[in-house]
């Protein structure tokens, strides 16, 4: 292992339009990512790749030697944030996911070619293809930008399905990701004995401009969305419905739901017009009542506060983007990059009234 490696923490490449790979060295040069036998991060915890227009993997699809049975790379990785890298088509190799089991944020922005997050190998798939796929920390998960997004995990049509757990996700955020016209199954997955729980920490959700989505969460999912205290759609010109089904399970901490520009949103679930008579099912949401935005979605009722929303939202409709962390590397003042997502991100907060 390289000496000057083994204490790096946080790794930010930004801006390399020739780039290729991330590392290499003369007589062992990989073309497109992190592989390499003389080279390990066990301590990184922060990875940016920002606007590498050249690079078409980040992990090779290979598995990565490791330089000794002591050392793991990349065990320690907290956060993975891509943003505009255009050749990219997949983020993770599925041999990576043991290794990310101390993962807590995933951020991919605006690369135009990626169709899956975890890519597994055919010989792969059928060798464990019953085995979930579990992000044991994972707390937040956004998805901005991504035109050819079909699933987080090759060989289903979904975001969400039951090949992979999310026992830990706080906030989920989906933007601008027009192919998918589901982000879980309508019908509910088996459960095997000893399946982790997926969803049952999500506090908050974030929908926009996916043009397909016709509804957002299936009904047995309510169960599930107990912590859930704040949801946001919009934009998304075909979404029907939001619950899929019969609203059998009360949202109970439920707090702020904003519902704005959904031109063909007829109903909340299927037994119910768009209203929110049913106090029992919505019991926090009647004291926040003057949070929601409903703008049009088929109802002319509005408050003054919900004006205000609606002002916001077309003031932000052009680019919603929301960047958490912005500082430069080693905190030094903010360039061009750190700028723009800082911006948008003031956007985002102003758009969807402090969502996140």
């Amino acid at each position: 292992m390289h000496p000057l490696l083994k204490n790096l923490k946080k790794l930010y490449v930004r801006k390399c339009a020739t780039m290729e790979g991330i590392v290499g060295f003369e007589g062992d040069v990989d073309e497109d990512g992190l592989r390499n036998e003389q080279v390990a991060f066990p301590a990184l915890e922060d990875l940016q790749i920002h606007y590498l227009i050249n690079i078409t993997e980040i992990w090779d699809k290979k598995p990565i030697p490791e330089p000794g049975e002591e050392i793991e790379s990349f065990c320690k990785l907290a956060t993975i944030d891509i943003w505009e890298c255009d050749q990219l088509v997949y983020i993770l190799p599925s041999y990576m996911l043991p290794r990310l089991q101390n993962l807590q944020k995933l951020e991919i922005w605006y690369c135009k070619e990626v169709e899956v997050i975890v890519s597994k190998e055919l010989k792969e798939k059928e060798a464990a293809d019953n085995d979930p796929i579990v992000f044991s920390q994972l707390k937040k998960v956004e998805f901005h930008g991504l035109p050819k997004l079909k699933s987080f995990y090759n060989g289903t049509q979904l975001i969400f399905s039951n090949k992979v757990a999310f026992p830990a996700l706080e906030h989920l955020t989906i933007t601008k990701v027009p192919k998918i016209k589901e982000i879980w199954d309508k019908q509910p997955p088996p459960e095997p004995e000893k399946k982790p729980k997926s969803f049952y920490k999500l506090t908050s959700v974030h929908v926009e401009g996916c043009n397909q989505l016709v509804y957002v969460f299936p009904s047995y999912m309510l169960p599930q969305l107990q912590n859930l205290e704040k949801l946001a759609i919009a934009n998304c010109k075909e979404m029907e419905i939001i619950i899929s089904n019969k609203l059998k399970e009360k949202f109970a901490k439920l707090k702020t739901m904003i519902l704005q520009n959904l031109p063909n949103l007829k109903r909340l679930c299927a037994e119910t017009q768009l209203g929110f008579s049913n106090k029992d099912a919505f019991p926090v949401l009647e004291i926040n009542i003057k949070e929601l935005t409903i703008e049009e979605s088929g109802t002319s009722s509005k408050d003054e506060d919900s004006n205000d929303h609606d002002k916001e939202g077309e003031d932000g409709e052009e680019d919603v983007k929301n960047a958490d962390d912005n500082k430069g590397v080693g905190g030094e003042e903010k360039d061009e990059d750190d700028q723009r997502k800082e911006e948008e991100e003031e956007e985002t907060e102003d758009h969807i009234s402090n969502l996140d």
